[in-house]
């Protein structure tokens, strides 16, 4: 990695995917239901195979092709960046507008999909939707090809696995908290998951709308660099 500018660049990406109050409140459906853990470990899994998949794919292909296809500076792609960070502030600002979710509203789909899963559904739906949701797939492959072009292999291969982590935290963790807590972590948990019911906008706004901040500035700084 060239700076330490590009790793922050990468946590931000990261913390797109991390702080998604979606796939967390589905998972937070699963751990508390008593037959669901199995299940809410294999979401998680997928998940991160599939994140896993999507950067090493962009960072291999930034790496080994674009360099033969295209004469590139990587410095003047900073007008790039500076436009994704404004695209993810005003991005973060129609959320954070957006009306807050009554906590004793009917059930939504989503929850309805979580609740009902199996073990290799979980693992299943995890990947489709670690892969192939567009927030996800978008900054994946952005998070790759900021890595491929800027690091060497081992420094590609440790950048790429940080990513995943770092995007797959938050799907981690309720597992991890329940395994080591139990069921003194339930009521804990069953108000976390209502709060992101009912403020998941709000928390998804402020996150974009920070990380916009941040990624923007880099990319500002590198134009004025």
């Amino acid at each position: 990695m060239n700076s330490v500018t590009d790793l922050l660049e990468i946590t931000g990406l990261a913390l797109v995917i991390t702080l998604s109050p979606v796939p967390v409140t589905g998972q937070l459906l699963l751990v508390l239901n008593n037959r669901k853990q199995w299940t809410s470990a294999a979401f998680a899994t997928g998940w991160a195979i599939a994140l896993l998949i999507v950067c090493g794919l962009a960072a291999t292909g930034a790496a080994l092709l674009l360099p033969r296809i295209f004469d590139v500076d990587w410095r003047e792609l900073a007008p790039i960046t500076l436009l994704v960070g404004i695209g993810l502030v005003v991005g973060g600002v129609v959320l954070w507008r957006r009306p807050a979710n009554a906590t004793d509203a009917a059930p939504s789909r989503i929850s309805r999909i979580f609740t009902g899963l199996g073990p290799a559904q979980g693992l299943f739906i995890g990947f489709g939707y670690g892969a192939l949701r567009p927030k996800n797939f978008l900054t994946a492959i952005a998070a790759g090809l900021l890595i491929g072009a800027n690091s060497s292999l081992w420094g590609g291969v440790a950048l790429v696995l940080y990513f995943t982590i770092l995007a797959s935290a938050s799907l981690a963790a309720p597992v991890l908290v329940y395994v080591l807590g139990g069921n003194r972590t339930r009521d804990g948990m069953h108000r976390l998951q209502q709060f992101l019911t009912r403020h998941g906008n709000r928390i998804t706004g402020a996150a974009l709308a920070v990380i916009g901040l941040i990624v923007g500035g880099f990319g500002l700084l590198r134009l004025v660099a």
